[in-house]
């Protein structure tokens, strides 16, 4: 049960999602955490990546990232924690596993899985948070870019690489299950 399955086209959807959520993760979400001596200002090696938030910020005004860290919902900071103990490993061990000849393990598969669970409920947190933006700043329209266009692909594409890897493991079991009883 042990033996890692054929490598399918799926995997390499996942490698390229990886790679995104990787990217966005490095250059967007954990930038506040930085030393801002890093980025902040003009003179700084890394401030393009201020340059790549600013322009986040001024095109979506998402109040996840116009509000300074210390001022969002507690819930959105522990979020924000799980997204640097968890999500970022994740992304960094998926990027390589996905990249690889070989297809995917029992342990790998689980990994996902649960990685796959805690995104989808965390964006779907943000997703619910939404409907509830002050009408007054927030359209509908706005909330809708936001629904479908920003958060809604990391709700349902996570959930489906998690209903793949449920069902890599269900098939795992199901042919250990036979093998044993034949």
């Amino acid at each position: 049960m042990s033996a890692a399955s054929p490598r399918n086209w799926r995997d390499s959807a996942y490698l390229v999602i990886s790679s995104i959520q990787l990217s966005a993760i490095l250059l967007v979400d954990l930038v506040p955490f930085y030393p801002s001596s890093l980025y902040a200002e003009p003179s700084a090696p890394l401030h393009f990546l201020q340059v790549i938030r600013d322009f986040y910020i001024s095109t979506y005004n998402d109040p996840y990232f116009v509000t300074p860290h210390d001022g969002l919902p507690s819930w959105f900071k522990l979020f924000s924690y799980i997204e640097i103990v968890f999500q970022l490993p994740m992304a960094v061990w998926m990027v390589y596993r996905f990249s690889g000849r070989a297809g995917t393990t029992p342990g790998f598969e689980l990994a996902v899985l649960v990685f796959a669970v805690e995104c989808a409920l965390t964006t779907l947190t943000c997703i619910y948070d939404t409907l509830h933006w002050d009408p007054a700043v927030y359209s509908q329209a706005q909330k809708n870019v936001f629904i479908f266009n920003l958060y809604g692909p990391w709700a349902v594409i996570p959930a489906l690489m998690g209903l793949d890897m449920w069902m890599r493991i269900l098939g795992r079991l199901q042919t250990g299950g036979k093998t044993k009883s034949q």
